[in-house]
């Protein structure tokens, strides 16, 4: 509940003086101290000096007073919860189409910046809370947070990855065979954003290229396919060769770490997703998000980009 303190004698909450025009601002609660928050409340319209206090506990009249962000893994989500989430990302898709676009340009202008660099990791942390923070901004998805796409799990078992169903962010079979445009699940016929790259591809449509992994020996490396759970923890708990000569390890760098974490286990789900390109090893000859800088375009960037911030704060810690 929340309450006006200055109404502790245990009759009704009443106050005579409105919040605007002779009552409180919320900077008067905030700097007074006067108002006390606990749970989930609303503001109401009658707009009395109370209300004001349940407001003003949440920041901005009407919104929710939300506990501390917890991001959970896709995986443990029940369908209420998926639902609610999908739900955010397409009210703020319909209600604010031009600054869902100002993140994905700022995503294509910024790609030399927050790739292959030490910023990699930071800058898309960055990224998502302004996402997360837009998806919040939505009328009733004050509380919502971004999931993480635990693809750790998925290892080896690509095509029924949890997030590739045709009741969520689209399944494997659900593409145009012709143009790879998205047609089923909560995204079908998805508009995306305009920029050049997506102009490129001469659809404004949501496509995807799902491609199973090329054989070993890829550019990326030996291995294949989603990374594993060992493997992650190998990436974080890496230490450098030792320097010629010397018979320690170097020091534990942080580059040490981010580069292999931008590499295999970042990159293939943005390669399984979006392909390697136009009939490369026999994969779809169309051009899709995953694997351009209009990425975010697609929903599931933003679940996969959550899992490697997640890996990175578990490296923090």
């Amino acid at each position: 509940e929340c309450k006006d303190k200055r109404l502790s004698d245990g009759r009704p909450w009443h106050d005579s003086r409105t919040w605007r025009g002779g009552g409180f601002t919320c900077q008067d609660y905030k700097d007074w101290d006067i108002c006390e928050s606990k749970g989930h409340k609303y503001g109401f319209d009658g707009k009395t000096a109370n209300d004001a206090c349940c407001a003003c506990g949440g920041g901005k009249q009407g919104k929710r007073i939300c506990p501390p962000r917890v991001r959970q893994a896709w995986s443990s989500l029940d369908c209420h919860e998926r639902k609610h989430y999908m739900d955010a990302v397409q009210a703020f898709r319909t209600n604010d189409p031009d600054q869902y676009a100002m993140l994905v340009t700022a995503h294509v202008n910024q790609f030399g910046h927050a790739h292959g660099t030490s910023a990699f990791l930071h800058w898309h942390r960055w990224y998502l809370i302004g996402y997360e923070n837009a998806l919040r901004a939505q009328p009733g998805f004050e509380c919502v947070t971004l999931p993480y796409w635990d693809w750790e799990t998925d290892s080896g078992n690509e095509f029924h990855a949890r997030v590739y169903r045709a009741d969520t962010f689209g399944s494997w079979d659900g593409l145009d065979p012709v143009t790879g445009c998205v047609t089923n699940g909560a995204f079908s016929h998805w508009e995306t954003s305009p920029s050049a790259q997506n102009e490129q591809m001469g659809t404004t449509c949501l496509r995807r290229a799902f491609q199973d992994p090329p054989p070993p020996f890829t550019p990326l490396g030996p291995l294949r396919a989603f990374a594993t759970l060992e493997e992650l923890a190998g990436t974080i708990l890496a230490l450098p060769p030792p320097a010629e000569n010397a018979t320690e390890p170097g020091p534990r760098t942080f580059d040490v770490f981010r580069g292999p974490l931008e590499g295999r286990p970042h990159a293939w789900p943005h390669i399984i997703t979006g392909g390697w390109g136009p009939g490369f090893l026999g994969g779809p000859d169309v051009t899709a998000h995953m694997t351009t800088g209009s990425s975010p375009d697609d929903p599931l960037f933003w679940v996969h980009h959550c899992n490697v911030d997640r890996i990175f704060a578990i490296y923090q810690d």
